[in-house]
């Protein structure tokens, strides 16, 4: 029992150690564990909460805001002057993308797309409450998406692809 303490008080050292030399690490990490809370918000929606996004033939202006991102995030082909209610509709249409977004590779995330998704700074995460738990949940998720292809690591990694 004492190596065991022993060994975790160790590892306790030398991860903040590491953390002290490498602050960007502990900021990525961060984001990282923010992902993992918005995808387990995604994963508690269901059929019916999607319908109810689905439904609105007017959706509140930031319902309609949050889904136009998800699916720039989700279709590189969605173009900025389909921009629109019912071209997002077609998109969330098919219960597929909550898969999609689930399976996200912040990689492949292309710079087109993260100029348009700039725009997720612009909705507090409280607007997003107001108006409904779904939208919340895509809004959390989006946000940290954002976050993290923003953060230094992602650009760094972009910098290596692009010179090789």
């Amino acid at each position: 029992m004492a190596q065991i303490q022993q060994f975790q008080k160790i590892t306790q050292i030398r991860q903040s150690e590491y953390t002290q030399k490498n602050p960007e690490n502990e900021n990525l990490q961060d984001l990282i564990q923010r992902k993992q809370n918005a995808e387990y918000g995604l994963n508690g929606l269901d059929k019916q909460d999607i319908s109810q996004i689905k439904r609105f033939a007017h959706p509140p202006i930031i319902v309609e805001k949050v889904m136009i991102i998800v699916c720039i995030l989700l279709s590189h082909t969605f173009r900025e002057e389909n921009q629109n209610w019912s071209a997002c509709q077609k998109i969330i249409y098919n219960m597929q993308f909550l898969g999609k977004l689930r399976a996200l590779e912040i990689e492949k995330i292309n710079d087109k797309q993260q100029q348009q998704l700039q725009y997720i700074h612009s909705i507090s995460e409280e607007q997003g409450q107001r108006v409904s738990f779904v939208c919340q949940c895509f809004y959390k998720c989006i946000k940290t998406i954002v976050e993290i292809r923003e953060s230094q690591y992602y650009k760094v990694k972009r910098q290596i692809q692009l010179i090789e």
